[in-house]
């Protein structure tokens, strides 16, 4: 269920800057509204979930994290070096 949610649209009123009247001559006029610039709106970044958590377990449980370490490459007890360096 959480991953659906994460397609939810976003909810955007659109409401008028100006209402007023446009003067072309005395006689003439019209009613004009005038919207702010409208913009892309993105999707959120999809997020990796877990096969092997298991369904009924809890969503914070089944999110997948990166881990990086890094090794010498002839090193062969793969000792890891430190991300500093």
């Amino acid at each position: 269920m959480e991953v659906c949610k994460q397609f939810k649209k976003r909810e955007v009123t659109s409401r008028a800057r100006y209402r007023g009247n446009f003067d072309l001559a005395e006689d003439l006029q019209l009613g004009v509204q005038i919207y702010p610039r409208t913009r892309e709106e993105t999707f959120p970044s999809l997020k990796k979930f877990s096969k092997v958590a298991g369904k009924n377990s809890a969503a914070d449980a089944a999110t997948v994290s990166l881990q990086r370490t890094y090794t010498e490459i002839d090193d062969c007890e793969q000792k890891e070096i430190p991300t500093d360096q």
